[in-house]
């Protein structure tokens, strides 16, 4: 998520997507599909620009129409359409209500005079049932806390492991990144899934902070497909043991 224009201007989402596959025999994994989207919201939250890979027949027609109230009902033709099923596509759109609503959260970090930047966001009244953390009665709303909460997360790729994400865009100052990870695997005759989400931005200093991190652990029934077990908690990819977490999946 950038601003072409500066804080007052529309944000444009680019978002990528795989499906990729590491064979029992190990080695680095096989892209099945890469999706991509391409969209320009106003500081409104209409959709200005939007563009998919693959493209979608009518997809155009959102085009106007709020990034946020209803989009989801809206989309669900696109959704429902076969060609569509199982394709990483899907989550890229699903993911452009969310985006779309935190994608300015990352000036909060940028506009130094405290009365400038409650006068460009608003009190904390209007952070109400914003998201979870901000839900109606939440701590974090009894003060401007949140403007100055930095929690500071490295980078999800890893030195050691280059496939473990595909190619993204490098790390620009006042960009916002949205990042899902899903792996499945096939343990004790179950589907055993271990999925994080991580909403962060580049905060002065060059450095990534993260506004929303969790994930969920589960496992379903291999043949019906039926969820056996699920739990989900926050989680900061900080701690040393981060990348193990998988193992806690394990049931």
């Amino acid at each position: 998520m950038e601003f072409p224009q500066g804080r007052d201007g529309p944000v444009a989402l680019y978002g990528s997507a795989r499906d990729a596959v590491t064979e029992a025999g190990g080695g680095a994994p096989l892209t099945r599909r890469f999706d991509e989207l391409k969209a320009l919201v106003t500081p409104g939250k209409i959709i200005e620009a939007l563009d998919t890979s693959p493209r979608l027949p009518g997809i155009e027609t959102l085009i106007g129409d709020s990034a946020i109230v209803g989009l989801r009902g809206r989309l669900r033709p696109f959704l429902d359409d076969p060609q569509l099923a199982g394709r990483p596509l899907a989550v890229l759109l699903d993911d452009l209500v969310g985006s779309s609503i935190i994608a300015t959260w990352v000036w909060t970090k940028w506009i130094e005079d405290r009365s400038e930047l409650i006068a460009w966001v608003g009190d904390s009244k209007s952070m109400e049932n914003a998201c979870v953390g901000y839900r109606k009665g939440a701590s974090g709303l009894a003060s401007h806390d949140y403007f100055d909460k930095i929690d500071y997360v490295p980078a999800l790729g890893r030195d050691d492991d280059p496939d473990a994400f595909h190619p993204l865009k490098p790390d620009r100052e006042k960009t916002m990144r949205r990042v899902r990870r899903v792996d499945v695997w096939i343990e004790h005759g179950r589907i055993a899934i271990d999925a994080m989400f991580q909403d962060s931005g580049i905060v002065p200093g060059m450095r990534r902070s993260a506004v929303h991190e969790y994930r969920v652990c589960a496992s379903a029934d291999r043949a019906s497909g039926a969820l056996l077990a699920i739990e989900a908690f926050r989680v900061c990819c900080r701690t040393p043991n981060a990348w193990e977490l998988r193992k806690a999946c394990r049931r």
